[in-house]
């Protein structure tokens, strides 16, 4: 174990300057497996339609290497990407969740687990040269999304160790993505707990081993008075501040790559017209700090009304692909 660390931290790679352009970015299901999934062409040109660049999508592990040792690009991937960059979209991969074949589907955290996802994340990189630059290594690592456990700073830190360096080897052009915690990132910054999980991630043995720092303020599934948007502020504000005096770290773009208001009719929901005040201010402020790119959560409601939970209701078009007024707002292109 100790050896296989040494060899890595062994390489070293110099971070790379990229111009502080401001772009928005949509979350979209669109490489999903399950029949009942987006139509990606009708998704791609509704995206486009919008006047969104980034196209955040989960390319799972599980769906690549189904039988251990055997990796393929589902045939699905290449349609759906290809028809990105005929539109100027541009893909960004999630490189996630965890697989079956190893420790039961769990974070990878155990040697054999690590070299796995390293060589899943390599596969994609391989396949996509020349059709996709920006990948994120892991989504919420601190939480338990993907059906895991909840993961640790220090675990997810030797997992980008691990992944970093091989991909930009295979593609120097790539940009890496990393951080991604989920809102409980930000516990500590409102005053709910100790865990400062960014501030943690933020040290100098990071500083060669990512090209962007993603961040998820959320505040929709908070309890009051934390679920303002006064909270929002704040959590972006610590995150940009910290970025900015973290050695090393300063001049690396600062992206949220996930943040939205639900129209679903659960306690946590919010109205249309609110959900489209929410999101253009939070792009205008996010642009007013120096923050590169917002990716809204996500591009239409998982479900025909809003009668359901709050997480089907975060879409900017409704099921039906009617637009919500947050459409508009976009279109008109305000502050950006």
């Amino acid at each position: 174990m100790s050896k296989w660390f040494v060899c890595i931290c062994c390489v070293c790679y110099f971070s790379v300057s990229y111009a502080q352009e401001f772009n928005l970015g949509i979350a979209a299901h669109l490489l999903s497996n399950n029949p009942s999934s987006l139509n990606p062409n009708t998704a791609n040109t509704k995206i486009k339609a919008a006047g969104i660049r980034y196209v955040r999508m989960d390319a799972l592990w599980r769906d690549v290497e189904i039988n251990k040792g055997q990796l393929a690009i589902p045939k699905k991937w290449d349609e759906v990407i290809n028809e990105q960059k005929k539109l100027g979209l541009e893909p960004i991969l999630i490189l996630a969740y965890g697989n079956k074949n190893y420790q039961n589907g769990d974070k990878p955290t155990d040697k054999d687990s690590i070299d796995a996802y390293v060589r899943y994340a390599s596969y994609v990189v391989n396949h996509f040269k020349g059709r996709v630059k920006y990948y994120q290594i892991w989504n919420e690592w601190n939480g338990t999304a993907g059906a895991t456990s909840v993961g640790s700073v220090r675990d997810y830190k030797i997992l980008v160790k691990a992944a970093y360096p091989v991909i930009k080897k295979i593609n120097p052009a790539s940009v890496i993505i990393t951080g991604e915690f989920s809102n409980g990132a930000f516990n500590k910054e409102l005053g709910l707990t100790s865990e400062d999980f960014l501030r943690v991630f933020l040290s100098q043995d990071m500083v060669n081993y990512t090209d962007v720092i993603g961040i998820h303020p959320y505040v929709v599934y908070r309890t009051p008075p934390y679920n303002g948007y006064w909270a929002y502020l704040s959590q972006i504000k610590y995150a940009s501040s910290l970025v900015k005096q973290s050695r090393g770290f300063s001049n690396k773009p600062l992206f949220i790559t996930e943040i939205g208001w639900s129209t679903a009719s659960s306690n946590k929901g919010v109205s249309e017209k609110s959900q489209s005040q929410f999101i253009t201010n939070a792009i205008c402020d996010a642009k007013k700090i120096g923050i590169s790119a917002v990716i809204i959560y996500q591009i239409r409601d998982g479900l025909p009304n809003n009668s359901h939970p709050t997480e089907p209701g975060f879409g900017i078009y409704k099921y039906n692909w009617d637009e919500k007024p947050i459409i508009s707002s976009l279109k008109s292109k305000g502050c950006w």
